[in-house]
């Protein structure tokens, strides 16, 4: 089993960005997490006072073999 996490911006356009690796899993499966991460269509982005803003986020990936 191997992990990466991802932190990356959600920006007031819902727009993901500036992708940073948080947890290593080592360069093949940090490429392969990026590639699928920015092939995301726009996410709704977070809100403040009915503002949109843009907010941090990070996501967990494993990798499980058989």
């Amino acid at each position: 089993q191997i992990s990466v996490k991802v932190k990356f911006i959600v920006g007031v356009d819902g727009k993901p960005k500036n992708y940073a690796v948080v947890q290593d899993g080592g360069e093949e499966f940090n490429q392969e997490v990026l590639r699928v991460l920015k092939k995301m269509p726009p996410w709704i982005p977070g809100k403040d006072n009915g503002k949109n803003v843009a907010v941090y986020y990070v996501i967990p990936v494993k990798f499980v073999g058989e």
